[in-house]
């Protein structure tokens, strides 16, 4: 399994106990891309922090974001 990326909004790495255990349920599949975003709660003046960690093809994952970007606008839409 290439590098794991993982940078949060800060420039900041991070390595949790959810991404280990995602981490380790993939390993050993048959997976060329794997995208991961995570957000924590607001705090009282509106900010979060938001993490994102990828595996694979930065091309690839930039079309799997747009296109997971894209399906979620539409369900929006349809509701």
């Amino acid at each position: 399994m290439a590098k794991w990326f993982q940078q949060n909004s800060n420039g900041k790495n991070f390595e949790g106990k959810l991404l280990e255990n995602i981490k380790e349920k993939i390993k050993g599949k048959n997976m060329v891309c794997s995208i991961l975003i995570t957000c924590s709660e607001p705090s009282d003046d509106g900010d979060m922090q938001v993490e994102m960690s990828y595996d694979g093809d930065r091309y690839l994952v930039s079309y799997l974001v747009k296109s997971a970007a894209e399906f979620i606008e539409e369900e929006l839409e349809i509701s």
